[in-house]
């Protein structure tokens, strides 16, 4: 992909222009989640980490995954990112979310 098709692509993920890419890497106990991916109806990893950000953030937040767990499945170094205001310290992150 050339780099005009790049920056393109990924001003268009942005939630807003001043946004900044946060990545964390995520440790877990799956027994009481449904894996990774968010579904209706089952609480996931995803789902709970979006819903600690949202409270954080006071607005929608969908974070990535680079990789996924099947129901029951623990996860030890699973990276993952999400946009954010610059306004917070990256540092602070892991004391926001533990």
């Amino acid at each position: 992909m050339e780099s005009a098709q790049l920056s393109e692509k990924l001003a268009r993920a942005m939630p807003f222009p001043e946004a900044i890419n946060i990545a964390i890497i995520v440790e877990y106990d799956g027994v009481d989640f449904h894996g990774w991916q968010r579904q209706d109806g089952y609480i996931t990893v995803q789902e709970v980490i979006e819903e600690a950000l949202a409270k954080v953030l006071k607005r929608k937040v969908t974070i990535y995954g680079a990789s996924r767990t099947d129901s029951g499945v623990h996860a030890r170094g699973q990276v993952a990112n999400f946009w954010a205001e610059p306004q917070i310290n990256p540092a602070k992150w892991s004391l926001i979310l533990n």
